[in-house]
């Protein structure tokens, strides 16, 4: 090869601005060439391509340095030669003035193709590359190089102004045509000249370069200019100049400075494919996060101008695949209505990065159950926020911190969601399964509030680590969790049932989710009898486990489950005493096994009814499939199913209720694991009626009303009816009272408050009076004057009259009222007129027909009495 570079002045070289480049390959070599070599050899005087090992598709380029600017007119010219017709699979690129050595690689630049369109239609086109996008600006004779080879002598031309000029001489002589002119200012200059082939096997040696002519150079003046850097690895770091460097100098590691340390600088190489760039290998890792100022000395440029001191600062960030739990799902708005209008009324999810790691975003993705919705670009910076809502609602959430905008935001559901952030590998990295009692607050849940996660070091699938913000705005989306590390559950977890699936598999329920190490663990479980378990397995509610038993359970009878005392809810609170339970093979309820107890039909305002069950009978009974019915209603709510397995054993309550969460707020609670929640039928306020039916036999059956309450009463609102005797039938007269104030007005799950034990009845007397002192105060011990009765045959007419000591009618207990073959009358404290009795002595005169006709008479006496 033959370069020749003709200055207008020869002497002083280093102080003249321009040159002209003259290549042509009459040397017979193209020493100062870059790129693949080894595909290229000169052949008769001209740059060949020369590869003797072709795939099916084919790309090799050579590029050589040549300075150009647009301070002054540029002219290239080049003869090229193809030995066959260009298609867009062979075809050739003459790159004018390129960023880079490197011309397989994105870079900014111009060039000529030769070909690519197809057929007869091939062109000469001007193109502008801007990384790896391509723009046509400029386009030559149609069909110029459309021909069966193609021998094209080619000149374009820049002027000072932008303005491109592309001539040609498809004869290979130079008698230059103009193939048109075009106006681009987008790039000033360049480093590099060269070509490209593309090319199939059958082309491998069908290209050749010849003749090139680049007039002027830009003979640089001025020192190279450090743009930037970037660290590759850990230990490495890339230094980009503005123009290509003396290999000498940016080789010396002494030219560079490192702050702070890193270590030694090991080496430092110039790029072979881009000479404008260092590589520095660094003896020590670079700090995650950490900035890091670079400085250079006395570095020179490929004209051997000297740069000063440059400095440039840049931070090293290595990202890290996330782990589950490095990521949380912090926050939860699902229902955004009504609007405190503080924050966007729309749904969002928080996630927060808790991890010390730079996680990639684009390796996330969110789902609640449906195609994963992938996270975008970017990076998760450690302890740093996101914001994620639907795209047309970013914009209004940027103002409270970092926010991606999803076309496909998953849509969150009211009442509940299970919400998982996975990676695109498909690691779960945080699960989040919410219900609408997560609130813990009635109001709350009605809208408008976020749910907010409690302690980033617990379990963020468990309900007890999450709540309802308290920040006056409704959330908290981009910051710290107004509830953070306000955790108020400190208890262990309750068992509720251990209800038996087959012989020799149990299912327990707690009430809250557990800690998986220890609700598998064998030596948390024994069984009455000598029982072994062998195996326990935590079911995906959490909530519940299965133990696989050694030995069969056997029909009709109870055993006691013991659960020792330090296996853990998800929050990690241990259970610090020990629990039993019956359990055994349940059998079928019939009709007296189960009676209602205990009624709240009229709730407080915006309370929860509630329907007591009693277990009379020595059965272990399993409540699924129970019917409960209200037959004085004949449209809406009727009846309702109790769909969950609840084992009631004998001499056991359970009260039932849409929200147990409502009835454990407003009632002293003595055991959460006898409240069921399920739905019931609709239950009015002045009358109803409660049947309680199973496999179609109706087990019991009670017609309540509000004029079974008591007459004291200033509000009949959220007082039950508690039943008084088990014994007697449910709709006997008097075997229903208000439930005691002093007790909260209800006794769901535990023993009434008003209650009637029968003793032994005395001799002939049908009227008795167990406990002649009562005091209707409210305060649940002896409220109630109970007068129990028992006949000893049917028909039995009684009237009934208290006075006081003086003879005066107070109160007409009954008028010829026939009698039970027992029961209980009551005297609740009034007078005939409603109002309060005095305190004081009283005599109950009883006046009774027999079925023969006679006539028998009682008088009792009792004592009314009232606090001092």
């Amino acid at each position: 090869m033959k370069t020749a570079i003709i200055f207008p002045i020869l002497c002083c070289w280093a102080h003249f601005l321009y040159a002209q480049l003259l290549v042509d390959f009459s040397g017979g070599n193209f020493q100062g060439w870059r790129g693949d070599s080894s595909k290229f050899a000169v052949v008769n005087g001209a740059l060949q391509l020369m590869d003797n090992a072709p795939g099916t598709s084919n790309q090799a380029y050579l590029a050589l340095p040549a300075p150009t600017g647009r301070d002054t007119t540029t002219s290239w010219e080049f003869l090229i030669k193809l030995d066959f017709s260009p298609s867009p699979t062979n075809l050739a690129k003459v790159y004018l003035t390129a960023s880079q050595a490197n011309l397989s690689m994105p870079l900014n630049g111009y060039f000529v193709q030769i070909g690519g369109i197809n057929g007869n239609t091939d062109t000469l086109q001007l193109c502008r590359q801007d990384g790896d996008k391509v723009l046509t600006f400029l386009n030559g004779r149609p069909g110029g190089v459309g021909t069966a080879t193609v021998n094209v002598r080619v000149r374009v031309s820049r002027d000072t102004s932008g303005l491109w000029t592309l001539e040609a001489d498809y004869t290979g002589q130079r008698v230059f045509v103009v193939e048109g002119t075009a106006i681009d200012r987008t790039y000033p200059g360049g480093t590099h000249f060269g070509w490209v082939c593309r090319y199939t096997a059958t082309r491998n040696k069908s290209f050749s370069l010849d003749d090139v002519l680049i007039n002027p150079l830009s003979l640089d003046r001025t020192p190279p200019v450090l743009l930037g850097l970037e660290a590759i690895s850990a230990q490495s770091i890339l230094l980009r100049f503005n123009e290509p460097l003396d290999a000498g100098t940016a080789s010396k590691t002494e030219v560079y400075d490192l702050s702070p340390s890193a270590g030694t600088i090991l080496s430092a190489l110039p790029d072979a494919n881009n000479p404008s760039n260092v590589r520095l290998s660094l003896s020590n890792n670079l700090q995650n996060l950490a900035e890091y100022t670079c400085s250079v000395t006395g570095i020179r440029d490929a004209f051997g101008n000297v740069a000063g001191l440059q400095r440039s600062k840049f931070t090293y960030i290595e990202t890290s695949k996330a782990a589950e739990g490095d990521i949380l799902i912090s926050e939860i708005m699902a229902d955004p209505t009504p609007s405190l209008g503080k924050i966007p009324a729309v749904e969002y999810l928080e996630l927060w990065n808790k991890s010390d790691k730079v996680i990639a975003l684009e390796t996330l993705q969110i789902s609640n159950g449906g195609t994963p919705v992938r996270l975008g670009s970017g990076l998760f910076l450690p302890n740093t926020y996101y914001i994620l809502c639907a795209a047309e609602n970013a914009v209004g959430f940027r103002a409270f911190g970092a926010t991606i905008g999803l076309p496909n935001f998953p849509a969150l559901t009211n009442a509940g969601d299970d919400l998982s952030l996975r990676s695109t590998e498909g690691l779960i990295l945080c699960e989040v399964n919410y219900t609408d009692a997560w609130y813990r607050d009635e109001d709350k849940a009605q809208g408008g509030w976020a749910l907010e996660l409690i302690n980033a070091n617990a379990a963020a699938d468990c309900p007890g680590n999450w709540r309802a913000s308290v920040d006056p705005t409704g959330g908290t989306p981009g910051r710290l969790n107004s509830i953070n590390n306000q955790i108020t559950d400190r208890s262990g977890p309750r068992l509720f049932t251990a209800v038996s699936r087959n012989a020799q598999e149990l299912l327990l329920t707690f009430d809250e989710p557990l800690d998986q190490s220890t609700a598998e663990d064998l030596r948390y479980y024994a069984i009455t009898d000598g029982i072994a378990v062998l195996d326990v397995v935590l079911q995906p509610n959490k909530t519940s486990v299965t133990l696989t038993l050694a030995t069969p359970l056997q029909n009709a009878k109870a055993y006691t489950l013991t659960l020792a005392a330090g296996i853990r809810d998800c929050l990690g609170n241990a259970q610090t005493s020990s629990q039993q339970i019956l359990t055994g093979l349940p059998e079928p309820a019939i009709r007296g096994d189960l009676i209602v107890n205990e009624v709240l039909f009229n709730p407080q305002s915006g309370g929860s009814d509630f329907v007591e069950l009693y277990n009379k009978s020595q059965k272990l009974i399993n409540l699924r499939g129970l019917v409960l019915i209200n037959r004085q209603k004949t449209t809406g709510g009727i009846q309702s199913v109790v769909n969950s397995d609840y084992l009631l054993a004998p001499g056991r309550y359970v009260a039932i209720a849409e929200s147990t969460a409502d009835v454990q707020q407003r009632y002293v609670i003595k055991d959460p694991s006898a409240l069921l929640r399920n739905t019931l039928p609709t239950l009015e306020d002045s009358e109803g009626n409660i049947t309680v039916a199973y496999n179609g036999i109706s087990l019991d059956s009670f017609n309540y009303s509000k004029d079974l309450h008591s007459p004291l009463l200033d509000d009949e609102e959220g007082v039950s009816l508690e039943r008084l005797s088990f014994e007697l039938p449910t709709n006997a007269a008097g075997n229903w009272h208000s439930a005691a104030t002093t007790v909260g007005s209800a006794t769901p799950g535990y023993t009434n408050s008003q209650i009637f034990r029968p003793g032994a009845p005395e001799g002939e007397a049908v009227f008795r009076i167990e406990e002649s002192k009562f005091s209707p105060d409210g305060d649940g011990f002896q409220d109630i004057l109970l007068l129990p009765y028992q006949t000893n045959a049917p028909g039995y007419l009684a009237n009934i009259i208290v006075f006081d000591v003086n003879g005066r009618q107070v109160k007409r207990l009954a008028r010829n009222e026939a009698l039970a073959a027992e029961g209980i009358l009551k005297w609740d404290g009034t007078t005939d007129e409603l109002q309060k009795a005095r305190i004081g002595m009283y005599v109950v005169w009883i006046e009774l027909f027999e079925p023969k006709g006679n006539k028998v008479v009682q008088k009792l006496s009792c004592v009314l009495a009232g606090r001092f």
